[in-house]
């Protein structure tokens, strides 16, 4: 988000394309990362568009892009009207790896923005509609609909802790291992590693529970203080139960000024980190490194992450 933290990152205008020119197509191809995209007040007319008109997560996952793909897309009066017929309005991930395609979430403020629901996820959380979300048709990208607070939830580790699960409201169903679900529907996470996180959509107020296998220390960061400003509600919370016996009371007010570009990079010390976070999960100490990067006696991984 912005510094000040309420400033808008598209307001006020029109994104449009003439339907008579047969140079070009309309699509606004969107970011990603442990933030959320404020578009408020905007038109989307003509077409054809391409992906859709507006898509959640360009090339997250890849070079330059942000991640872990959770973000969340704020929709304030977003007329869809002066669209050719039959174009689809959202996206949920466009060039992007698998979990760009499954991560991204979408709120609204109004009825015109989302349908008339404040919230929608991806196609392949099924799971969601256990919680009474209703599947929505080509228009909405075939994502799950309600009016539940639906929010993001990011672990960021330094090292790879490996697979971890996250069970609970809108999880609780088999996993699908095909593209690009692979698991993420029954909360099954894979570390990405460019910016050292993992990350879901889940719903405010509600419990959860997460297994793992934990190395170092990670921090966990729940949505983002922005909407109790937009909203006008207060700090809004979730319990998170660690299997090894971590419990944690997130809000969406937890400082966050540990986070960058790049995850964690943005903190001085571990233990700093330990006095400013209400949520940490502690794992085994990680062997000290040599100047490679390696334990000693060992063979240098292959580095992963963003190239420099």
């Amino acid at each position: 988000n912005f510094a000040d933290g309420v400033s808008h990152h598209f307001r006020d205008g029109i994104l449009a394309h003439n339907q008579k020119d047969p140079y070009g197509i309309l699509q606004f191809l969107g970011p990603s990362g442990p933030f959320t995209f404020r578009f408020a007040n905007m038109t989307f007319a003509g077409g054809p568009v391409g992906a859709a008109a507006l898509c959640a997560g360009q090339h997250c996952g890849l070079n330059g892009a942000g991640g872990p793909c959770d973000v969340q897309y704020l929709l304030e009066d977003v007329d869809w009207t002066r669209l050719e017929a039959r174009q689809q309005r959202i996206k949920f991930g466009v060039n992007s790896l698998s979990f760009g395609l499954v991560q991204p979430i979408f709120l609204a403020t109004d009825n015109a923005s989302l349908g008339g629901y404040r919230a929608m996820v991806s196609q392949h959380l099924n799971g969601f509609a256990a919680m009474g979300c209703e599947q929505q048709g080509f228009l909405w990208d075939s994502g799950y609909a309600c009016n539940l607070p639906v929010r993001r939830l990011n672990f960021w580790s330094e090292v790879d802790q490996g697979n971890l699960t996250l069970s609970g409201p809108g999880y609780d169903v088999e996993p699908n291992w095909a593209y690009p679900s692979k698991g993420l529907n029954a909360g099954l996470m894979e570390y990405e590693p460019m910016h050292k996180g993992y990350g879901l959509p889940v719903v405010a107020g509600q419990n959860y529970t997460l297994s793992g296998t934990w190395r170092g220390v990670v921090a966990v960061e729940f949505s983002d203080r922005i909407l109790k400003e937009v909203l006008g509600t207060a700090s809004e919370r979730m319990y998170l139960d660690v299997l090894n016996e971590t419990s944690c009371n997130l809000t969406s007010s937890d400082p966050r000024g540990y986070l960058s570009p790049r995850g964690r990079a943005g903190e001085a010390t571990v233990s700093k980190l330990e006095e400013s976070l209400t949520c940490i999960i502690k794992g085994e100490a990680i062997q000290p490194t040599d100047s490679i990067g390696s334990s000693p006696g060992s063979v240098p991984a292959r580095p992963t992450g963003r190239p420099e």
